[in-house]
């Protein structure tokens, strides 16, 4: 009997799994799915089950999914990464064109930051020499269109005087320089070089003398000044033996440079009443006269300048055939006082008592009025 319910119950069992293999609509797969940060997996469309997993549309990075199979305790997991897309290259049009600006010789599709290739060109169209090109077509940023440049082998340089007259032509070769020629001073106007530069010559040029002028300044010299003006002679009231002033009538040759006229000289003090003048300034030149070679005495000078009785200026010389500048400011002054002192031997010089006559003294003193 034990045996018989045994049989029956193995029969019920194969009957049972034969109703499953036949009724295979009848079975669901329920994968368990585990998210794992955003993974896509791929199911097989199969004919006993369909299964859909929606992924969050908001998540945009790769997520990882563990399907777990419903019969089984094992698991697989399935990723997926995007691809990586190379970024696009941006392409530029760089258009060679000859050198009327029209008649193209090259054009090239340039990656962006590359370099176009220089197209060849002949060395020489006539009698102009090819030097390159208009524009740099290196690091390509956008597109371009690029000119030959041609110049003449030799170019005309013509200098021409402030009026436009000719004053010299010259040919000149490519990136040479041109000589200029020389050009006199025309009265009160003094020649100010040349409007453009001409070292390095790279087109045909016209270059044009220019010109300054001094302005003119009202003045008064030394000498007339004694005349026009109140003047306190020796104010530090030397002997009458000791003071004297003189005006030196020859010429005066300092160096290359001859001076006549306006030079005085002595060993005085005066002062000289310029109130209400409106003078601005006292200038002029102070002079120690060249001697003999063979002199074997020694010469100094010295000036002293004083406005409204303070001392605003002093030099000494003590080389003969020299000569030195000097500027003293009269604005709102009401006296000038003078005081020049020759020296030979290291004593006061006495032109009394002695030879030579002018040792030295002022040379184109003035009293400026503007």
């Amino acid at each position: 009997m034990k045996k018989i319910c045994i049989s029956l119950a193995a029969a019920t069992l194969c009957l049972l799994l034969a109703a499953c293999g036949t009724a295979r609509p009848g079975l669901l797969f329920n994968p368990t799915v585990n998210d794992r940060t955003n993974a896509v997996v791929d199911i097989q469309d199969i004919e006993r089950s369909t299964t859909e997993i929606t992924v969050d549309a908001e998540v945009t990075e790769p997520r990882y999914f563990e399907v777990v199979a419903a019969s089984t305790t094992a698991s697989t997991t399935v990723v997926k990464t995007p691809d990586d897309e190379p970024a696009a290259i941006e392409y530029y049009t760089v258009k060679f064109v000859d050198y009327d600006g029209y008649s193209t010789i090259s054009v090239q599709n340039v990656a962006e930051g590359s370099t176009a290739s220089e197209p060849p060109m002949p060395e020489k169209r006539g009698d102009m020499v090819f030097r390159g090109w208009n524009k740099d077509f290196s690091n390509v940023r956008q597109s371009m269109i690029v000119k030959a440049v041609y110049q003449k082998e030799w170019l005309t340089v013509r200098f021409l005087d402030a009026d436009g007259t000719v004053l010299k032509i010259e040919e000149v070769l490519y990136g040479n320089s041109a000589s200029d020629p020389y050009v006199p001073d025309k009265g009160e106007y003094f020649f100010d070089g040349w409007d453009k530069a001409f070292d390095k010559v790279y087109t045909d040029i016209d270059v044009y003398a220019t010109y300054y002028k001094i302005p003119t300044r009202s003045y008064t010299a030394l000498p007339d000044a004694y005349k026009l003006l109140s003047v306190k002679e020796n104010t530090l009231e030397f002997d009458e033996d000791e003071y004297y002033r003189n005006e030196h009538n020859g010429v005066c040759t300092l160096g290359n440079v001859d001076f006549a006229g306006n030079i005085i000289y002595g060993n005085f003090s005066d002062r000289l009443d310029i109130s209400g003048f409106g003078f601005t300034s006292f200038e002029g030149k102070l002079a120690l006269k060249a001697q003999s070679e063979n002199d074997e005495n020694t010469y100094e000078i010295e000036l002293f300048v004083y406005v409204d009785g303070v001392r605003k200026y002093y030099s000494k010389l003590d080389m003969t055939g020299v000569y030195k500048e000097f500027k003293v400011d009269l604005v709102g002054a009401n006296t000038l006082t003078i005081r020049v002192v020759p020296y030979v031997n290291g004593k006061v010089y006495d032109y009394y008592l002695g030879t030579p006559e002018f040792i030295g003294g002022l040379i184109d003193a003035v009293i400026y009025e503007n």
